[in-house]
């Protein structure tokens, strides 16, 4: 026996029956392959200047100037690009990964024992601790954009 709510499903709001196989909305095969062609164009165009930029680093510097950006490199592959950016690059990156692993080590690690002392312990000044806690995590990243452009830009000056 079917219950009510399953057969009134399959009706449309005025009450008519719909067509067996007959599917409407999002759901039919022409709105499927239209969303398929919207979902591959945002992908081509999301993915279209990771493309560029793959292949302007294989280019050398007289293909860069002599060629349009779509062209694949004329003079060869030139993977020395690669090689002299590691060269001046790496010792900063090591640098960097040593810091971010660091950082995240301790703030796991301080995290972990400052969510079982909230969880576990009723204390005075509780709820304005964590206000203080959660409250800069309520600012959106992007507001605080442009004072860290103009701290950095001072500091650079």
């Amino acid at each position: 026996m079917v219950s009510n709510s399953e057969n009134t499903a399959l009706r449309p709001a005025n009450g008519e029956k719909i067509k067996k196989g007959f599917r409407r909305g999002i759901e039919g095969p022409v709105a499927q392959t239209i969303l398929l062609v919207i979902i591959l164009i945002i992908l081509l165009l999301t993915l279209l200047p990771v493309l560029i930029t793959m292949i302007m680093s294989v280019k050398s510097s007289q293909d860069i100037m002599a060629y349009p950006i779509w062209t694949l490199p004329q003079t060869g592959w030139d993977f020395s690009n690669y090689r002299e950016a590691f060269s001046v690059l790496s010792s900063p990156m090591l640098n960097t990964i040593l810091i971010d692993l660091i950082s995240t080590f301790v703030t796991l690690l301080l995290s972990c024992f400052i969510a079982f002392l909230f969880e576990r312990y009723d204390f005075g000044g509780k709820k304005t601790l964590f206000f203080f806690i959660f409250a800069p995590m309520m600012v959106p990243s992007v507001i605080l954009l442009s004072p860290t452009y103009i701290v950095a830009g001072q500091w650079l000056d």
